[in-house]
This record gives structure tokens, C-alpha cells and sequence, in this order.
């Protein structure tokens, strides 16, 4: 059990230190775990009982590549293939990147010779530092459902998304095993860090895995690289988002602009409209005028 005073300051969304802390084979258990508290909403359940790692080594060819993603990938005793990674940028795509992760490691399963009914269910879990869904629930799950009466298709594919702002912005304690691991991930606060330890020894296991990191300058070294990036891509995307916005208004002011030269044009043909009309009485006034005044001869 954890139960020491230091607590890393760290970002536990770094794609590098996620993978350091859960893509080891003697810390399984602590990803069982967190795997076991999305499938199951947060209760004590263990559906999952074993994890075979299949990329279990940290490739230096990607992370050289700075757009990689470290993600976790295994399969369970049961040949089920898991897929976690965390997002901590919007690229407003999380949707279809997931769907191709899904389909990517679904269909890389059958070898040559096999038949369809060999491949086995295939699960993709995203951890996100940002809200994408309309709702306010903080863990979303997508399957292939029937239209109408919602009958699964089958059980193969499953796609969890966790939007941790919607879940911080509870602004509560956590309530089960889910949100306990949520605050570990979107949390520094070492009063409720040790708070969760306490209710959960992986948590506890994770914190204490933390103090070693850094240990090593190479650890450290990719860490601050992907941190790096992450702020670069940070700063990319206020900056696009800073556009559109003024691409937006722009966009608007325009339509205004355009709105308010119509309805001048139409003021405009108003008034020439009133100025013919009074014209038209003019000339008829002074007609009038003019036969009054021949009567008088």
C-alpha cells in the first residue's frame, strides 16, 4: 500500500508515461484494473482476468514519430483484443479514429485460411482530456445495434470513451473504482491521491511506480519530448481555433453587411417609389392648377 508523502507532479495523460506505467508486464494488475473499472461502470467486478501484451516494449522508431500514439494493445485468455489509449487534444475526429482503430485491429486478426467466425471480439477504450459528446455523461459506449429494437448485432465490437473534464466537472468525491482511477489520471492533488490509494492498491501500486520514474534520463528524456509535443499541438490548435472564430465572425459581419445593403437597396427603392408617387402627384396638382386658372379667362 501506498502510503508515502511524495506524489509526482506529473501528467499521467503523456502518452509515454501511460504506457511506462500500464504497458509493463509486472504491472498488469494495475491495468487490469483500470480495464476492469471501465467494462464494468465502475464496480468490483474482474470480467477480465488476464491481459497478454502484444507491443509490450516502448518502439524508439515511433517515438521519434511525434503524431504516434503510444497505445496499449492485448489480448485476454479468451482471445477478446484490447486497445487503451489516452487523447489530451481535440482534433475533432475521435469518433472516426477510434472506428479505424476498431476496424484496423478487428481485421488484422483472421490469418490466411481462417473463417470469420474465428475472430473474436475487439475492445477500444480512449481516455479523453476533453468533452466531445452531447451529453453529459463521462463514459460513453458504442456497439452495432438493430435500428429498431436495439438487438446487437454481436458482441464484437465495443468503443469506450472517457471525457475526464465531464467527470472532474462532478466536482464530487468519486463514487466507484471508474472515478477512483479518474482522479488518479486528471488529478495532482495528494490529500485525494492518497485518498484514493488507500481505497484502491493499484492506485496505491501506480503512485508508488511514479517515485522510479525519471530515474532514468531516457525515461525522462521522451517524457519532456511528449510533453513538448503536446504543447506545440496545444498551441496549433488555439490558434486554428482562434481562426475559425474570426473566420467565423468575419463570416457573420458579412452576412450582416450583406442583410443591411439589401435592406438598404430596398429602402432606397422605397423612397424612389415615394419620390415617382409624389412626382406623379405634382405634375397631377399642377394640371389641375393650370386648368383652374385657364377657366378664370
Amino acid at each position: 500500500m501506498f502510503v508515502g508523502s511524495i506524489i509526482m507532479a506529473l501528467n499521467r495523460l503523456n502518452d509515454y508515461l501511460f504506457k511506462w506505467l500500464f504497458g509493463r508486464e509486472d504491472r498488469k494488475p494495475m491495468l487490469l484494473d483500470l480495464i476492469n473499472a471501465v467494462l464494468t461502470d465502475g464496480s468490483d467486478e474482474n470480467i477480465i482476468v488476464d491481459f497478454e501484451f502484444k507491443d509490450r516494449e516502448l518502439d524508439p522508431q515511433k517515438l521519434k514519430d511525434k503524431e504516434a500514439t503510444l497505445d496499449i494493445l492485448g489480448k485476454t485468455s479468451d482471445g477478446t483484443l484490447i486497445n487503451i489509449e489516452v487523447q489530451v487534444e481535440n482534433q475533432h475526429d475521435i469518433d472516426h479514429r477510434m472506428l479505424y482503430y476498431w476496424a484496423k485491429n478487428y481485421s488484422l486478426q483472421l490469418m490466411s485460411g481462417e473463417e470469420y467466425t474465428d475472430l473474436k471480439p475487439t475492445i477500444c477504450i480512449c481516455i479523453m482530456n476533453f468533452n466531445y459528446f452531447p451529453r453529459d455523461r463521462y463514459h460513453s459506449c458504442y456497439n452495432v445495434l438493430e435500428r429498431l429494437d436495439n438487438q446487437p448485432l454481436n458482441n464484437d465490437m465495443n468503443l469506450h470513451f472517457i471525457e475526464l473534464k465531464k467527470w472532474a466537472d462532478l466536482k464530487r468525491k468519486p463514487l466507484n473504482r471508474l472515478e477512483r482511477w479518474l482522479l488518479y489520471l486528471a488529478n495532482n492533488n495528494p490529500k485525494e491521491l492518497e485518498e484514493a490509494a488507500y481505497e484502491n492498491r493499484y492506485i496505491a501500486s501506480a503512485l508508488a511506480a511514479e517515485v522510479n520514474f525519471g530515474l532514468d534520463d531516457n525515461d525522462r528524456y521522451w517524457y519532456d519530448m511528449r510533453e513538448k509535443f503536446l504543447m506545440d499541438q496545444g498551441s496549433i490548435n488555439a490558434k486554428v481555433a482562434r481562426v475559425e472564430k474570426e473566420a467565423k465572425e468575419a463570416k457573420k459581419e458579412a452576412k450582416e453587411a450583406k442583410k443591411e445593403a439589401k435592406e438598404a437597396k430596398k429602402e432606397a427603392e422605397e423612397t424612389k417609389n415615394k419620390l415617382k408617387e409624389a412626382k406623379a402627384e405634382a405634375e397631377k396638382f399642377k394640371a389641375l392648377y393650370e386648368q383652374l386658372l385657364k377657366n378664370k379667362q
